[in-house]
């Protein structure tokens, strides 16, 4: 009966884990399905932002999907060259004007994955995510850097 009863409490724990926010996600990396588990069951990942795990040298990284009715598929390594497919989940900048996003250099030719409201770093200046009509938190995944978005899906911030 006890096993039973710890069986439901974890299984309720890894339900409610999936609707975590990214940030404490993180902290909790072991309650998501681990990515060769996915590959191996051929899961379909119906909602974008299905999270996810992925051990890499025996380090386990968050991995969250991009597109909806994502299939797992070994071939699709997460890391360099998948980014159009899943975004890894890093603990660390706020997304703030003081405290911005760093775009990293290998945008492009590599996806990145932007949420509107939150303010990036890329080559020295600071851009606000914004796009008429779009609220804060819908996020959108690009081969770009945002100065080759600028008044499209970025601002520059003063």
């Amino acid at each position: 009966m006890q096993a039973d009863k710890f069986r439901t409490l974890c299984q309720m724990a890894v339900m409610n884990a999936r609707s975590l926010p990214d940030e404490e996600a993180l902290h909790v990396k072991e309650l998501y399905p681990e990515w060769s588990h996915l590959c191996e069951s051929r899961y379909v990942a119906k909602d974008a932002g299905f999270k996810f795990r992925y051990i890499d040298n025996g380090e386990t990284k968050l991995y969250k999907t991009i597109q909806e009715n994502f299939t797992f598929q070994p071939q699709w390594i997460p890391g360099d060259g998948t980014s159009s497919i899943y975004t890894q989940i890093v603990e660390g900048q706020a997304g703030t004007y003081d405290d911005p996003i760093d775009v990293p250099d290998t945008v492009p030719p590599d996806s990145f994955t932007y949420v509107v409201g939150k303010y990036y770093r890329y080559n020295d200046v600071i851009y606000k995510c914004q796009r008429s009509g779009d609220e804060d938190g819908k996020e959108y995944s690009f081969p770009y850097a945002p100065d080759a978005l600028l008044d499209q899906y970025f601002v520059l911030a003063e």
